[in-house]
């Protein structure tokens, strides 16, 4: 925390509230979906009046691809890979655009939807699926058929951030990697099972993890990167398809269906719509200090 990496707090269990890592993983002061919730002043980022709410919006998955590009930015002469084609994947392509990056940028994208927004958002290559002969063929390696089957890949992509975290995309991640390659986990992943990291010993990988967001360096200056995020929203941050679905609160159920069915509704972000019931909370309490003041 004195670096300011709270997103990695070793004392997120200690106090008086429940144990959360980070606002809205905290049974005591409410999170997204709440009508209310709690947040030290010092923590809330004023969003510009000039900034509509669709965009605002974005805010939080923005900086959540954010921070680890910001930690891996990647040379112009490099190639990197980006796995995974949802709303973080795709932040993750127009992240690197709309900071400059230059570099072949091949993405793997499940459903034709998310193809065209990625080939939209800046790929230079767009791939179905992490197919070991594709994706070697797409990042400049030479597949190698070997014995046993599966076949193996030589030279490779210098950046994989995983954004779906399966044993395949690990594992096709590590085999995509040049010597000294890095490989970042963005996506959750718990038990992935069996994976062969024979790669990462032969070609001396280097494997690490993102976990939400909190500073990073951008052009020498040390940033927040949840207001940078909010700043690159502000500048004119390519947002266009990006927001697919908006529902209200009562409709929860129906929202998160929308999101875990992305081929049946081509849902990227799906967000729930608080605005009413912020304006109702607003006009109550403003009526309840007035019966107050009058008292």
């Amino acid at each position: 925390c004195s670096q300011g990496s709270y997103n990695l707090c070793e004392s997120f269990t200690a106090g008086n509230l429940a144990a959360g890592p980070v606002i809205g993983y905290n049974r005591s002061l409410g999170g997204g979906m709440a009508e209310f919730m709690l947040a030290s002043p010092g923590r809330l980022i004023r969003i510009p009046d000039s900034l509509t709410d669709e965009k605002a919006v974005l805010a939080d998955s923005l900086a959540s691809a954010l921070q680890p590009i910001l930690d891996h930015f990647p040379r112009d002469d490099q190639t990197v890979v980006v796995l995974g084609a949802g709303i973080l994947g795709q932040h993750a392509i127009r992240i690197l655009r709309a900071l400059g990056s230059r570099a072949r940028l091949a993405a793997v994208a499940r459903y034709p939807f998310q193809q065209e927004l990625a080939r939209n958002g800046g790929a230079d290559l767009v791939l179905k699926s992490p197919d070991r002969g594709e994706l070697g063929k797409a990042v400049g390696a030479k597949f190698i058929p070997t014995t046993l089957g599966g076949g193996n890949l030589e030279g490779g992509a210098d950046l994989v951030f995983d954004f779906v975290a399966s044993r395949r995309s690990l594992q096709e991640a590590l085999l995509a990697l040049r010597a000294r390659g890095k490989y970042i986990m963005v996506g959750t992943a718990g038990s992935i099972g069996h994976v062969d990291f024979s790669s990462l010993w032969f070609r001396e990988l280097r494997i690490t993890g993102s976990s939400s967001y909190a500073f990073g360096n951008y052009e020498g200056q040390r940033v927040r990167t949840y207001q940078m995020a909010v700043d690159l929203l502000a500048k004119g941050y390519p947002t266009e398809g990006l927001l697919t679905h908006t529902y209200s609160l009562s409709a929860f159920a129906r929202a998160f269906k929308t999101a875990f069915n992305k081929s049946g509704f081509k849902s990227v972000k799906v967000a729930i719509d608080l605005r009413k019931i912020a304006k109702n909370n607003s006009a109550s309490m403003a009526a309840s200090q007035s019966d107050e003041g009058a008292s």
